[in-house]
């Protein structure tokens, strides 16, 4: 598509045997896989535009129990231009959005101590904010019935670069809104398995089930970032 349109896309491909997503490259008919992190490459996607920031730091709901963990998470929140909110139980989350309901993003504990069965993330959905799993629960069971829900990503505590990879999904989630992206393929159940993982980072996106539409597609929607 992009040799034909005279133009450079970034691409990811999606492995249905894995699972998963391979890793992406810009396109180049000499070049077959260049290996890299889209999260760590953030720059190739937004191909040297420049996004506008608003003179308010956007707001992040930081939902933690432990003082130890909450504290550096709000440092680290605030290096990254946001305005951290702390707040240690679901209690404290209602009265948060009662004052002002207008998060950019939530990083939610999922077991708190009146919400020990993350009683708190539908509270953060039915409120329509990005949100963020930093959780000691590790177990299976756990992480299915999490990413049932809408939730950006679920993330064990237990990882050293945790953290690190929290800074980054709020990073992303400030400029994801921003990219439009156009999922190729002939098979239904892959198109909209794709859409629901894009649209779980907050991306905008587009289907086309052939060539011929991803063409006339690309041809009418001049600002599609990623194929």
């Amino acid at each position: 598509y992009a040799e034909k349109m005279g133009r450079l896309y970034p691409f990811l491909r999606c492995s249905p045997s894995h699972g998963s997503w391979m890793p992406a490259c810009r396109f180049n008919p000499t070049v077959t896989d260049i290996k890299f992190s889209f999260v760590n490459n953030e720059a190739n996607f937004l191909d040297g535009q420049q996004f506008a920031m608003t003179s308010v730091a956007p707001r992040i709901l930081v939902i933690e129990d432990s003082l130890m963990l909450i504290r550096p998470l709000c440092r680290l929140v605030n290096k990254q231009g946001f305005t951290a909110v702390p707040v240690t139980s679901l209690a404290e989350v209602r009265q948060a959005l009662a004052e002002d309901p207008r998060f950019m993003a939530a990083v939610a504990d999922y077991c708190l101590p009146d919400a020990p069965n993350g009683e708190v993330l539908p509270l953060l959905l039915e409120n329509r904010i990005p949100t963020v799993v930093l959780t000691a629960h590790n177990d299976m069971e756990t992480r299915e019935r999490v990413l049932c829900m809408p939730v950006v990503d679920y993330i064990t505590k237990e990882s050293p670069s945790a953290f690190e990879y929290v800074m980054k999904m709020l990073r992303r989630i400030r400029v994801n809104p921003g990219i439009k992206v156009l999922v190729v393929d002939d098979s239904q159940a892959v198109r909209q398995f794709l859409r629901m993982q894009l649209e779980r980072h907050l991306y905008q996106v587009i289907e086309a089930p052939d060539a011929e539409q991803a063409l006339a597609l690309l041809r009418r929607e001049s600002d599609i970032r990623l194929i």
